[in-house]
């Protein structure tokens, strides 16, 4: 994964362009990958990681009619999450993820359901995946995967 974080913060840096992320069920691993780069403090603005649902609607103003109607595990979460991270870290990119690394008793949603995207003044985009492997491998996937919508995403 280290070499497709190197290339995006490459492209940040040649291009004089910002990231921020929104994180919920990778609790930080989006950030850690970032900043184990030497040089990242070039770009990266930093992570929110909202791992409850409280904490996306106290730190993030998700809606939480919207919580209600598509849960935490939705594009529309997800969207929510991205733009409200853009406003906060006034950064030109944001990487925002919401996922299940591990099956939910009573969930509707199965263990490895990702939604992640990508937003900039540009563009938004957010791809739904279904990853599969224990919790570790899922959350890897699911990070590996929004390093490269980020870089799809970028300029050369």
């Amino acid at each position: 994964m280290k070499s497709i974080v190197e290339l995006c913060l490459n492209k940040l840096k040649n291009n004089d362009l910002t990231l921020a992320c929104a994180e919920a069920s990778l609790g930080g691993l989006l950030g850690q990958s970032i900043v184990a780069i030497p040089g990242a403090s070039q770009v990266f603005r930093g992570t929110i990681s909202t791992y409850s649902n409280q904490s996306k609607i106290n730190i993030l103003s998700i809606s939480e009619d919207v919580m209600d109607v598509h849960g935490a595990v939705s594009i529309e979460v997800v969207t929510q999450m991205g733009l409200k991270a853009k406003e906060l870290f006034q950064s030109d990119f944001v990487i925002a993820e919401s996922g299940i690394a591990s099956p939910i008793v009573g969930s509707q949603k199965s263990s490895g359901l990702y939604f992640i995207g990508c937003f900039s003044d540009r563009s938004n985009v957010v791809e739904q995946f279904q990853f599969e492997g224990n919790r570790d491998e899922i959350m890897n996937e699911a990070a590996l995967h929004a390093f490269k919508i980020l870089n799809e995403s970028l300029v050369d």
